[in-house]
């Protein structure tokens, strides 16, 4: 790429950031998805809307039949504390970076995929989409209204949504807790308010009001839950610990659980056990459990839990754990949404393309790995995950869902190489 068209991808990196387009806004999505046709009628794409405007996808002209090859991206994001950043959320270049809510996760990949595809028009068969979805950080209804709409789907895919090269990633299932107020007194809880209000993002502070009109604050890193390791840090347990006496005679399931989860790993504190060493050998991930919300309401405390789930974890596994866990506790649950683990096979052809792009333009080598995190490759057949972010030894500390998430311009275009390097090899002329 020049460097006339590597500036212009960052201004149009820029512009788009500019749009706040959290999950569930829809005058965001319509922002957004309006700008991103733009961008490709300017470059001589056909752009559809599917899915009640929630879905875009960008095709070539002319495109018959079955595409060889998707890229599968996201325009939404999590939402913003301004007050933590340094920088404009909304889009700003500084000192070589470009920060904004969605760098990473995912504006950066709809206009890299956008801008490889230009690159490339005149090398590679016209038999490609690039499927924009509207709802990845919340409940997926895009993808589900455009997949019951019985599209052709590519027969391979990438999503644009990730570290390095992935082969498949954990599902998620978004579950609340809910503990029954076992009596109060004037030092119990009267009210909780945390900021960030979402599934996969731990709050990064917490106030609780008294009944005697005590203000207890707690503030922690906000960590994206797919890979908030440190669980001593995270927020809700941070208040637990502070208002222990009150929790204890309030909320004591509360107090049980978040004890046994602080002091176990991956997803034994709800019962779910480890997977076996063979899916280990291979690469995958173990289950995780993260809370994430915490609110009082109707007189009960509500603890959302993200919890991620690996290879080999059924429906039933996961109702029958539950279940066991919540008579133990003296709680009840319900299950918000729920989507399994997915993955393609490392040793396919796809997976070793991709290795070699990888090593070709950055000069090192990887091996594919089993993201902690679910995408939307949990609900496309036969989709991998092929960065933007580079393998975590390769690359600079994550900022996704972070204040002051950015990106390097030439990390950027580095990535950009690497996307259309691949994308020439996989439809390059009678491949």
């Amino acid at each position: 790429m020049n460097e006339i068209n590597k500036t212009a991808m960052i201004d149009d990196l820029v512009e788009l950031l500019r749009i706040r387009s959290v999950t569930g806004s829809n005058l965001g999505r319509m922002r957004c998805h309006e700008t991103i046709r733009r961008m490709a009628t300017r470059f001589g794409f056909a752009v559809t809307s599917h899915a009640s405007n929630q879905v875009l996808v960008v095709s070539p002209k002319g495109l018959k039949g079955q595409a060889k090859l998707g890229i599968i991206v996201h325009s939404d994001t999590v939402p913003v504390v301004e007050k933590e950043w340094h920088y404009d959320p909304y889009g700003e270049i500084c000192s070589g970076r470009v920060y904004g809510r969605g760098v990473i996760d995912d504006k950066m990949g709809i206009i890299t995929a956008l801008y490889a595809m230009m690159e490339l028009q005149e090398e590679i068969e016209h038999s490609w989409q690039i499927i924009i979805g509207s709802r990845e950080e919340g409940e997926w209804t895009d993808m589900e209204e455009y997949l019951s709409e019985t599209p052709v789907i590519p027969a391979f895919s990438i999503t644009v949504d990730g570290d390095g090269i992935q082969h498949g990633c954990r599902g998620t299932i978004n579950v609340m807790l809910k503990f029954p107020d076992k009596g109060g007194s004037e030092s119990s809880v009267k009210s909780i308010k945390s900021d960030n209000h979402a599934w996969n993002v731990t709050p990064s502070g917490i106030t609780v009001t008294l009944e005697d009109g005590t203000l207890v604050e707690v503030h922690s890193k906000s960590m994206h839950s797919a890979i908030a390791t440190d669980r001593k840090e995270n927020a809700i347990y941070k208040m637990m610990c502070a208002l222990r006496e009150v929790f204890q005679k309030q909320f004591p399931g509360f107090v049980r659980f978040m004890d046994r989860y602080a002091e176990t790993e991956g997803a034994e504190a709800i019962g779910i056990e480890t997977i076996p060493e063979f899916f280990k050998e291979k690469g995958f991930l173990d289950s995780s459990i993260c809370p994430t919300l915490c609110q009082l309401e109707g007189g009960a405390l509500r603890i959302g839990i993200n919890f991620r789930v690996s290879v080999e974890i059924s429906k039933d596994d996961v109702t029958k754990a539950l279940s066991t866990i919540c008579k133990e506790l003296g709680c009840t649950y319900e299950i918000f949404e729920a989507t399994y683990a997915s993955y393609v096979l490392p040793e396919s052809e796809e997976i070793r393309m991709m290795l070699e792009s990888y090593k070709k333009v950055l000069g090192k080598e990887t091996k594919s790995t089993f993201a902690p995190g679910t995408g939307y490759n949990a609900v496309f057949p036969n989709c991998a995950i092929f960065g933007p972010r580079f393998d975590p030894d390769h690359d600079e500390e994550d900022l996704c869902h972070q204040a002051d998430e950015s990106r390097t311009i030439e990390d950027i275009c580095t990535f950009e190489e690497m996307l259309e390097d691949f994308v020439r090899n996989y439809l390059k002329i009678n491949h």
